[in-house]
């Protein structure tokens, strides 16, 4: 690699892994992880002759930087391939972009850009809400939540989701102050077309079902939410249920008793083995710590129809018959 490629690759990966240390050799560089985030410290290693990348923390590792660019930084993804690997990205199959392409605000910045100025009182206001709701900085990297600073987005924490492919498919703005309508500006797009942070999602094991994306904050890995607290049979997240028989961990929240019992109905008629949460003291998933979450989810029981029957029976004194 001749110099001037080398300060491009450079300049590229500083774009989107933020500050880098460089070797002495000038072969190796250090920049954050994507994947644990370690704090401040620069331990994921790539070595920028041959894009053999290694963290010396949480293990994340690959040949070159396409898998984990196209996850962490989908945006840079085709241009990582074309510039570096010199793939035609036509011929990958890649969607060229157009007018109706989802996008996120032009505007948009992950908080941990370097870009970000930190003493920005909308930024800081952002940040103090995601403290108050015990959100880390690994979180931060793992859902990308960012920030636009015009019309409607401003003082709202940007909350994005990528499918399997690694492009948007949706994304919602959240209200800091709570004092606006509505709480969330969601993306326009059909909301059964689409799975919440699809591009995390290991099929092969038991996925947590949650209602809101914020939810997702304080669950295992492998989850996603529902942008609501109704699984259509015809949705795009239950067939890719159905046809993996991906074993499910319903955690909707306490108040949706009925419709999480129709959801677990559905799945369990097609041989999908459902487990329920017991929410116990806490009001939804929200309000749990990502600790007392996992001990919920360890305490969880298979649910099966003879459940849904005892449940039936138990509603029809109440004058409810699910």
């Amino acid at each position: 690699m001749n110099m001037s490629t080398t300060e491009e690759k450079l300049s590229f990966i500083r774009g989107i892994f933020g500050k880098a240390l460089v070797s002495n050799d000038g072969v190796n560089i250090q920049v954050k992880c994507p994947d644990c985030g370690d704090g401040s410290k620069k331990k994921f290693n790539i070595r920028l002759d041959s894009d053999l990348c290694h963290c010396f923390v949480c293990g994340l590792k690959g040949k070159n930087l396409a898998y984990i660019i196209k996850k962490h930084f989908p945006r840079d993804h085709v241009e990582y391939m074309t510039r570096f690997l010199k793939v035609d990205m036509a011929f990958e199959g890649e969607v060229k972009k157009n007018d109706n392409e989802l996008r996120l605000p032009d505007d948009f910045v992950m908080f941990v850009d370097d870009q970000v100025n930190m003493q920005d009182p909308d930024i800081k206001g952002v940040l103090s809400y995601l403290k108050k709701r015990n959100i880390t900085m690994r979180d931060m990297w793992y859902f990308k939540f960012g920030v636009s600073f015009r019309g409607g987005n401003k003082r709202r924490v940007v909350f994005p989701s990528y499918d399997s492919e690694g492009h948007l498919n949706f994304f919602t703005a959240r209200d800091i102050d709570n004092n606006r309508f509505p709480k969330y500006l969601n993306a326009a797009v059909d909301k059964r077309q689409i799975i919440f942070n699809e591009l995390n999602i290991n099929w092969k094991d038991e996925i947590t079902l949650v209602e809101g994306p914020f939810d997702l904050t304080k669950c295992n890995d492998n989850a996603t939410c529902l942008l609501g607290s109704f699984l259509s049979r015809e949705s795009k997240l239950f067939q890719q249920i159905i046809e993996n028989k991906t074993p499910v961990l319903l955690a909707l929240d306490p108040d949706a008793k009925e419709k999480t019992i129709k959801i677990a109905k559905s799945l369990v008629e097609y041989d999908v083995p459902v487990r329920m949460l017991d929410h116990g003291e806490f009001e939804d998933v929200g309000n749990m710590s990502k600790k007392e979450f996992e001990a919920k989810r360890t305490q969880a029981k298979p649910w099966g129809i003879s459940d849904g029957l005892l449940a039936k029976i138990q509603n029809i004194s109440a004058g409810c018959i699910i």
